[in-house]
């Protein structure tokens, strides 16, 4: 910028019409996404246990929380930039959107907490240095992920209906009433994951500042690509999964479908209506591997589940039934999906 230039500086980018667009498509299935949650997660005349394990991975049944996970010491591929950030930003901007916590507080609270969990976390990497704000390093992302997810696990539960907010730079007070439909704090996890969920799978199925990550769309919306509504959508988890692991996300993945005996395949109209897939998704060296160990040894909830969010999200944009646990290891990470229409 050279000192006679007389742009404004409150002037917004320059984006292309392609990215426009983009970002029209992400808003309209954020606020589709909204919706969904009012009208069926907090809706009284559904099973709120069945309901919230649709989106949220199921408990792994632990008699004690597992033990705090030992460093990472394999090397892990780098992220894309683009997919770090829009990760993170994701998850903060649906907090946001669900105007249930004081976010000039949540800020300062992830603040906190990153600073008092820093040096002991980089203690355990010693001599090797961990640059903070280098989001393409998976040793720097998986810290930061477990902290944003760490503050949400933290707030959650006491969260207000009424509460006061500050923002810019005066410090500017304004009264927050949240949507009555989400007053129960127990059903917040499972409101989370469901947006996240839907955020990131339009994300990546549309695109993100400039960049196009090339998900599959629903099956719903093109007709079934492959023979039956359940075999498009074990191809749509697999082309997700893909796009992971190509942004760096992990250093593999494999996907693996069985058809669970007694159910029959069909071509979603018929007979076959009741068919069921069983689904494995493992990730060797997943980018938040340390992250989701330590969240679950702290009994945190909702975990830093993005793989397992957005397919959820994809599942649902199909009109396919899911329910799925998670679990990890000192290597890598592993999600069984269940399947039906």
């Amino acid at each position: 910028r050279r000192d006679d230039d007389d742009d404004d500086d409150d002037t917004p980018p320059v984006i292309s019409a392609k990215a426009a667009a983009a970002a029209a498509s992400v808003d309209a299935a954020i606020a589709a996404s909204a919706a969904h949650s009012v009208s069926v997660l907090a809706s009284p005349t559904v099973s709120s246990l069945a309901t919230l394990t649709s989106y949220l991975p199921a408990a792994p049944g632990y008699l004690a929380l597992p033990l705090p996970p030992d460093p990472v010491r394999f090397p892990r591929k780098p992220l894309n930039v683009k997919l770090s950030v829009m990760l993170l930003r994701s998850g903060y901007e649906v907090v946001d959107g669900m105007r249930v916590v004081p976010m000039d507080q949540f800020q300062i609270k992830s603040w906190k907490s990153r600073q008092a969990e820093w040096e002991p976390y980089t203690y355990q990497y010693s001599p090797l240095k961990i640059e903070q704000g280098k989001l393409e390093d998976p040793l720097y992302f998986d810290f930061v992920s477990y902290v944003q997810f760490q503050s949400i696990g933290k707030e959650f539960p006491g969260s207000k209906n009424v509460f006061e907010e500050r923002s810019g730079a005066e410090g500017i007070s304004r009264i927050i009433r949240r949507d009555p439909a989400l007053n129960d704090n127990k059903i917040l996890p499972a409101v989370l994951a469901q947006r996240l969920g839907d955020t990131i799978y339009a994300r990546l199925r549309y695109g993100f500042e400039e960049t196009y990550f090339g998900a599959p769309a629903p099956c719903e919306a093109e007709g079934p690509r492959v023979g039956t509504l359940l075999d498009c959508a074990q191809e749509g988890m697999r082309g997700i999964v893909d796009v992971f692991v190509s942004y760096g996300y992990a250093l593999k993945g494999n996907v693996v479908f069985v058809d669970i005996p007694g159910t029959s395949g069909g071509d979603g109209g018929g007979a076959g209506g009741g068919a069921k897939k069983k689904v494995t998704v493992r990730l060797d060296g997943p980018a938040t591997l340390w992250g989701a160990q330590q969240l679950a040894s702290r009994g945190s909830n909702p975990p830093n589940e993005y793989l397992g969010y957005c397919l959820s999200g994809f599942l649902r944009a199909s009109g396919v039934k899911s329910s799925y646990t998670s679990k990890q290891s000192d290597t890598s990470l592993e999600l069984d999906f269940t399947l039906s229409r």
